[in-house]
């Protein structure tokens, strides 16, 4: 009688068993945002208490198929992924208040000055525009003069016509890939990649059945040359960022036993 007083006893109302889990109306998720009538509540109550059932019947029956041996390496596995997840969560924390994310120019330049032969380009890249449009477009020659000359004059004109144009790409100060460009303009691709090597620093036009196409190559890098600094910086950035959170981790592990040998938390028998 003394152990039933202290007992604490459950009056929720369940609203599934499977097995020997019950599901309670707290239990449930909030269906707000996706319940438009009443019959729409209810369907997705019932989705998901079916997925909670199958869920539950499916993990009695693996525990009572399952080996005790395999259960508890399961357990196992199961415990050090909590564990890891606290303890990454933890640094990670740790590391992001105390990175500092600026990379000077400086190390930068050191790092390419230093990598650089480790960089060689696997594939090609250009400096390029292009324009795409119906062939019927008016002032077609037009655009293709002011396309060819491009002064500033020519690319405010351009631009105030891009919502006429199909394709347009009129940045040619970056560096893109080859295969980027292959894969925006497929139905002159093979034609393009015949002239591209020796029609640099001229207009090449294109035309299919609907689109004609002007392109300006202005400077080509081929495979097994050192891409500029320029093209690298952001994977140098990168590069250099995960270096300095593998650094401060290594200090964050060192500084943590430190302290805890300090104060005693921490000691070899």
């Amino acid at each position: 009688m003394s152990c039933s007083y202290f007992q604490k006893s459950d009056n929720r109302k369940p609203l599934a068993k499977a097995g020997n889990a019950y599901l309670y109306e707290e239990d449930l998720p909030n269906f707000s945002t996706e319940i438009n009538s009443k019959e729409d509540s209810i369907a997705s109550v019932k989705r998901f208490v079916e997925k909670w059932a199958l869920k539950n019947l499916l993990l009695d029956k693996a525990k009572f198929n399952l080996t005790k041996e395999k259960q508890e390496e399961f357990n196992e596995m199961a415990e050090q992924y909590r564990v890891q997840l606290y303890i990454n969560a933890y640094k990670d924390a740790l590391i992001e208040k105390n990175l500092n994310y600026t990379t000077s120019e400086e190390d930068i330049l050191a790092y390419y000055e230093e990598k650089k032969q480790n960089f060689k380009l696997k594939e090609k890249l250009l400096k390029l525009r292009y324009l795409v449009m119906k062939t019927d477009l008016k002032d077609v020659d037009k655009i293709k003069s002011r396309f060819n000359s491009f002064t500033i004059e020519d690319q405010e004109y351009l631009r105030a016509k891009s919502l006429e144009f199909k394709l347009h790409m009129l940045n040619d100060s970056v560096w893109v890939r080859f295969e980027d460009v292959q894969r925006q303009l497929p139905s002159i691709q093979e034609e393009f990649s015949k002239k591209i090597d020796n029609e640099i620093q001229k207009t090449l036009s294109f035309q299919d059945s609907i689109f004609t196409y002007f392109i300006h190559v202005n400077e080509i890098l081929s495979p097994n040359e050192v891409p500029p600094i320029s093209y690298l910086k952001p994977t140098i950035e990168q590069i250099l960022e995960n270096k300095r959170k593998l650094e401060l981790n290594k200090q964050l592990e060192k500084d943590i036993i430190d302290d805890a040998i300090q104060n005693n938390d921490f000691k070899t028998f």
